[in-house]
């Protein structure tokens, strides 16, 4: 068992507005190792700051970490909280050199507690990779590509 302890800071400027927008969240994550192939975590988490048009993002969720195979991975988590249900899955493929390419799915909510449809939720693909530059350093590269619809099909 393992436990870690987070702080997160979200900073956003919407297109239609000139007020940013600031979210402060801190995050609790209890980490469990099965086996060298299974692992899994519970985690919560409780907004400390808003400002601007944002929701509070209370919530509670876990997660599952599966090797399929000598260098495979994959990865899921979901969640439930004050803007709704989260839920994400991700594959990534660890190089020899133990850099990472990933790409996962996530389907949010769009800050509407009780979303249950499909269609009123935040899509999104995010490819990327992490790479280690030496014991000390390291860093990552992503891209994301959203689909939101917040009218009924």
């Amino acid at each position: 068992w393992s436990v870690k302890l987070g702080l997160s800071d979200k900073y956003e400027t919407p297109d239609n507005q000139a007020v940013k927008t600031c979210l402060s969240n801190l995050g609790l994550r209890i980490n469990w190792l099965y086996s060298d192939q299974l692992s899994g975590y519970f985690f919560g988490q409780n907004t400390l700051q808003r400002r601007g048009n944002i929701s509070h993002d209370n919530r509670l969720g876990m997660g599952f970490s599966a090797k399929i195979a000598q260098r495979l991975t994959l990865d899921t988590e979901a969640s439930d909280g004050d803007t709704g249900t989260d839920a994400s899955a991700w594959l990534s493929y660890l190089s020899k050199r133990n850099n990472e390419i990933y790409i996962g799915y996530a389907l949010g909510s769009l800050g509407s507690p009780g979303t249950s449809s499909v269609h009123d939720r935040e899509r999104k693909i995010t490819a990327g990779t992490k790479f280690n530059a030496n014991e000390t350093v390291s860093g990552f590269i992503e891209n994301s590509w959203g689909n939101v619809s917040k009218e009924p099909r």
